[in-house]
């Protein structure tokens, strides 16, 4: 027995304790239910994992989806209460009489479909997406010996995505078709009465047709129900006994007939028995376009099956075979292996399936790639070979690297020059074994310029992805490893759960990882723990302890490199903190901050700098202090951004609004491919909003928000928020008597963001910072350039106001005149009083001056700055025309009211019985008009902008 093969025995065996363990910890502790979700392509899905039988109802009411549970427990919901389903989210759950209420929200219209799988409790929410099919002829009324089809699972009608099963009758017997759009892999066999047809990709089967069928194929196929499972598609059709089926497959589609007469695979697969290293004797049965291992419960035997579907039809078994220890069941299609001892394994091969029997053996090493050769000597030609093997193309049969790679060289050079693929092939191979990546590169480039059909090989793709990975190209690594045909390698699985994981897919690492899990006994141990540590770091990111723990104890089993026990302290660390183990995750993180790689020891200081901060050992300006000497000691990978997001935000909470966002907005720049940069981005534009729209609003003084804005410009949100924004900016800037950088923004958005009706009505405000600021020509010219046809009443009414007064304030008296000619409200008065008296029409003036005082005389409540320059004003009209008896009157009406306080002087002067000359007149007018100018439209107008900005100018 080789030192691997012990090691491997060990690990099988601490697997078993560890589950023996695990399962007793379970049943004393309450019962803890994962609710595990996924999307299908026309519903949503939740599947409650429960150890026994429950009782439930479910129903869908005013867009909520409820589900009444007969006792007690706790979902475990993962990942679906923070990132909702296309049809299901924002689940809840709830005590209540004795039982539990789980509730989710569903798109209006959605309706439930559910069903038991085993212990399981499936719940769909479905919404159709395409119409109800044309009411079928109704068919005979089924005799009572063969009632029509009952098919549990009521699918909605067929839409994109989902496979109509077609059913029709033929001589004796029934035919099941299957129209898949894309090759995939089958098992077709009966047991205990019941049909299983079995897929290796997951999709929705809609049994309309089934359910329409008439006496024949209700008396041959009684009942359809699922069986569920995250990978494949899995039915069970209750049959009538005394059936024969035969499988095939017509292009993409497949099918199945239920007979009468014997039917038997048309190419039967056969068994052989074979010795492999250490004199174990093994099964194979040998085949090719194998799917996936699936190992599946039967629940109407309540034992559990190994799967492996076939792509290449007509290959099952054509008769049933049991041994010792395990048993062959016939199938139409595929192997389907039901164990008798819980020593059987069964793995699956690239060129066949292995069957191992004796107690103890790990699991039989992995064969998913083609034989090593060197020209014409195939090295280890008995044993299976595998798609990834480091070990085997290290060539350690020929000698020590520089002799093996001689060899290599030796025989690529020996080869015709338009057939050289095959050795290049193999020194590339022996290259990535050797952690020579680039140069494993470099060959594969070669080989699919000389045939460029290689591209499309599972074997090519699988090599370049791990290449690619080992460079530190993990995006493009992962485009290689998810090609279709490498779905069910499970060698290539776990590469791609390598790369998927680097890139920040935590979610499909995990299920890449589990998809692999067959090959993993068989991998190194250094390749192995890099695996299981990709696996916690994934299962750490989406919050699935029990899932990182389990990797964590497999690492325990075997000893490892310094770097990996580093990382996995690390890691260890993390797990404590999360159980609330602080005092371990200290001395775990203080123990790699010593790590002699750097990148572990400066993410153990992180996370030591964070569990502080958290616990209130560290205050927020020390953690900043602390990051900082972080920041430029690791950079380049996830580790960078993290702790960029991290300061960052620290930035913000401490109100360095500035230094915040630019550190956010180096992390994203940094990484624009990671996963994590779009939250980023999206942390940015909140806070950016908060500032300048939200209850932050005010935290930065006008000046210091201006240049922030402009910094940060392009954080500006679309749409009336966006413009909001810029007009409350504007407005604070006004506030402040920053003119011209409020007209500036105000510009930008006129001529650039806004159109009609919204464009006119910045374009007002846009004049008023104008005629505020002096530039009278510009406001006229500005609201020429924004007219539009048709406007609302108001906001054609607030135009026409303030292109009137800018034609007063440069004295175009005439076209003030006309443009008010229709508007008779006391605003069209105010201005036309400036007109009159800017123009010196005194008759006019006083006649709109009694409009706008009308009776005040009346009131003992004092006037007002604006009255006092009325009154004034008329005073000096009728002095003017020499008018007495208005000055009189005017004199009578309001010397009570005008005995003190702004402008009584002038007024008690023009209003006196004395006589005045001309040039007290003048001076008096002078004196009037100066006041005008400091105290009139313009007060008015900036008040407007304070009080719109919300914060006071002192801000």
């Amino acid at each position: 027995m080789t030192g691997f093969d012990r090691i491997g025995r060990r690990l099988a065996a601490a697997g078993l304790a560890l589950l023996a363990l695990v399962s007793t910890a379970l049943a004393q502790a309450p019962e803890r239910v994962t609710v595990r979700s996924a999307d299908h392509p026309d519903f949503s899905r939740a599947v409650f994992d429960f150890t026994r039988t429950i009782d439930y109802r479910a129903a869908v009411d005013d867009g909520r989806l409820t589900v009444h549970f007969d006792r007690p427990f706790t979902p475990l919901f993962g990942p679906l209460a923070d990132r909702p389903l296309d049809r299901l989210a924002a689940p809840s759950a709830s005590a209540g009489d004795g039982g539990m209420v789980v509730q989710f929200t569903v798109p209006a219209g959605a309706s439930v479909r559910h069903f038991r799988s085993g212990t399981r409790v499936v719940i769909d929410a479905v919404v159709a997406t395409a119409p109800a099919e044309p009411t079928p002829t109704p068919a005979p009324t089924p005799a009572p010996a063969a009632p029509a089809a009952n098919v549990e699972e009521r699918p909605p009608p067929s839409a994109a995505g989902t496979l109509a099963v077609q059913v029709r009758e033929v001589d004796n017997g029934v035919v099941l078709g299957f129209p898949w759009a894309e090759p995939v892999a089958a098992a077709m066999f009966v047991r205990a009465g019941h049909l299983w047809v079995i897929f290796d990709r997951p999709a929705s089967l809609d049994h309309r047709a089934l359910g329409r069928a008439g006496n024949t194929v209700a008396d041959r196929i009684r009942s359809a129900e699922p069986q569920e499972h995250p990978d494949a598609t899995i039915w069970r059709y209750r049959v009538r006994p005394n059936q024969s089926l035969v499988a095939a497959r017509r292009g993409t589609h497949w099918q199945v007939t239920l007979q009468d007469q014997l039917g038997y695979p048309s190419e039967p697969l056969e068994v052989s028995r074979r010795i492999v290293a250490g004199g174990i004797s093994q099964l194979f049965i040998g085949a090719e376009e194998l799917g996936a291992h699936l190992r599946v419960t039967d629940p109407a035997v309540g034992d559990r099956l190994s799967i492996v579907p076939i792509a290449d039809p007509g290959r099952g078994m054509a008769e049933r075979r049991r041994y010792a220890q395990f048993v062959l069941l016939a199938t139409a299609q595929g192997v389907a292996v039901q164990p008798v001892s819980d020593q059987v394994t069964v793995s699956r091969f690239t060129d066949g399936i292995t069957i191992d029997g004796k107690a103890g053996l790990a699991l039989s090493r992995s064969a998913l790639d083609r034989r090593v050769s060197i020209g014409d000597a195939v090295l280890a030609p008995d044993e299976p070979t595998r798609l990834i093997d480091f070990a085997a193309w290290r060539l350690p049969e020929v000698g020590l690297f520089p002799t093996a790679r001689e060899r290599l060289v030796l025989a690529l050079g020996a080869s015709p020059h338009d057939r050289r693929n095959p050795a290049r092939w193999d020194l590339a191979r022996f290259y990535l074994a050797h952690g020579m990546a680039a140069h494993t590169l470099g060959l594969l480039t070669l080989m699919a310029e000389e045939d460029a059909g290689l591209e499309n090989s599972a074997e090519f793709r699988a090599v370049r992805g791990v290449a690619l990975h080992m460079l530190g190209r993990p995006a493009e690594a992962l485009a290689d490893l998810k090609h279709h045909d490498l779905y069910s390698e499970a060698d290539a699985q776990l590469w791609r759960a390598l790369a998927a994981e680097a890139v920040g897919r935590h979610e499909e690492a995990l299920v890449a990882y589990r998809r692999g899990n067959d090959a993993l006994a068989e991998v190194e141990p250094p390749q192995r723990a890099a695996f299981q540590l990709a696996a916690a770091r994934a299962a750490l990111a989406l919050d699935q302890l029990d899932v990182m723990a389990a990797q964590l104890d497999a690492l325990d089993t075997y000893p490892l490199a310094r770097r990996q026990a580093d990382e996995a302290a690390l890691l260890r660390g993390r797990y404590a903190e999360l159980r609330d183990d602080g005092a371990a995750a200290v001395t775990y993180y203080d123990a790699v901050a010593k790590s002699p790689w750097r990148r572990l020891a400066v993410e153990a200081r992180f996370a030591r700098v964070q569990h502080d901060r958290e616990h209130g050992r560290m205050t927020p300006p020390q953690a900043i202090e602390a990051l900082e000497k972080l920041r430029y000691a690791w950079r380049g990978d996830g580790f960078e951004l993290r702790l960029l997001e991290t300061l960052g935000n620290l930035y913000i909470d401490q109100g360095d609004y500035r230094t915040g966002l630019e550190t956010l907005r180096q992390a994203a720049a940094n990484f624009p491919k990671s996963d994590r940069t779009r939250a980023i981005a999206a942390r940015m534009a909140e806070v950016f909003r908060d500032l300048f729209l939200g209850e932050a609003v005010g935290a930065l003084p006008p000046i210091a928000a201006v240049a922030l804005y402009h910094d940060f410009q392009e954080l500006t949100p679309l749409g009336p928020d966006g413009d909001t924004m810029i007009r409350r900016l504007a407005d604070r800037l006004v506030a402040v008597d920053l003119l011209d950088r409020a007209a500036g923004l105000l510009e930008h958005q006129v001529r650039y963001r806004l159109e009609g009706a919204a464009q006119a009505q910045i374009a007002v405000r846009l004049a008023k910072i104008y005629l505020l600021d002096g530039r009278a020509d510009e406001a006229l010219g500005i609201m020429r350039a924004t007219r539009q046809d048709v406007l609302p009443r108001e906001v054609e009414r607030e135009r026409r106001l303030v292109e009137a007064r800018a034609l007063i304030v440069v004295k175009r008296w005439e076209e003030a005149d006309v443009l008010l000619e229709a508007d008779r409200s006391g605003a069209a008065d105010r201005l036309r009083g400036d007109i009159y008296w800017g123009a010196a029409d005194w008759p006019r003036l006083i006649a709109v001056t009694d409009r706008l005082l009308g009776k005040r005389w009346q009131s003992d409540a004092p006037l007002s700055s604006q009255e006092r320059r009325y009154l004034v004003r008329q005073a000096l009209a009728y002095s003017t025309l020499d008018d007495r008896a208005g000055l009189n009157r005017l004199r009578a009406r309001y010397g009570v009211l005008m005995r003190e306080g702004l402008l009584s002087h002038a007024f008690d002067i023009l209003t006196s019985e004395e006589d005045r000359s001309a040039d007290q007149i003048s001076e008096l007018s002078r004196k009037i008009a100066s006041v005008d100018q400091l105290t009139s439209f313009m007060a008015a107008y900036r008040a407007e902008f304070v009080d719109a900005g919300g914060v006071g100018a002192s801000n």
